[in-house]
């Protein structure tokens, strides 16, 4: 019983240093309610499945508008940093989807992303990644792009988290 007890104990240790951080993405389309219904979540699926791959715990939201600041007159502050405040995250994901005018409609072509400490409000890093064109000889979807922009997004910030 002992040795049962003792082997728990240890495989448990390693389970102590192994945590998440906790993380809000959100999402602002600057596009119509259309492209946020059509190209945001295949985005955000790619950015979700490597922060929960990475064991992170993930919530999100998006928005067809600019991030407005709520508060008292004397000191506002965002509304994506009050949201993820409030749910208990260290770090935000500012994503800001762009969008070109393709055939007559709206098409995502590029996303500015910025990450901060929610608690000291410092910015860590930022940039702009684009969807990549179809390898030679493969053609990809539209929605299998926007994937993997999110999970090429995602890879170069883990060093921060």
């Amino acid at each position: 019983m002992k040795n049962k007890l003792l082997l728990g104990i240890l495989l448990l240790i390693p389970a102590l240093f192994m945590y998440g951080e906790t993380i809000f993405v959100y999402t602002v389309s600057k596009g119509t309610e259309k492209t946020l219904k059509n190209a945001v979540p295949y985005l955000e699926d790619g950015v979700l499945s490597v922060l929960f791959d990475a064991g992170h715990i993930v919530f999100n939201a998006s928005s067809t508008e600019s991030v407005k600041k709520r508060g008292l007159p004397s000191y506002k502050e965002p509304e994506d940093f009050l949201t993820a405040k409030s749910g208990g995250a260290s770090y935000l994901l500012e994503i800001a989807m762009h969008y070109m005018e393709k055939d007559k409609k709206e098409v995502p072509e590029f996303a500015d992303y910025r990450l901060f400490n929610v608690i000291s409000g410092k910015l860590l890093t930022d940039g702009k990644i684009r969807i990549e064109k179809d390898p030679p000889g493969e053609k990809k979807s539209d929605e299998e792009k926007l994937t993997d922009m999110g999970r090429n997004m995602v890879q170069g910030l883990l060093g921060f988290l």
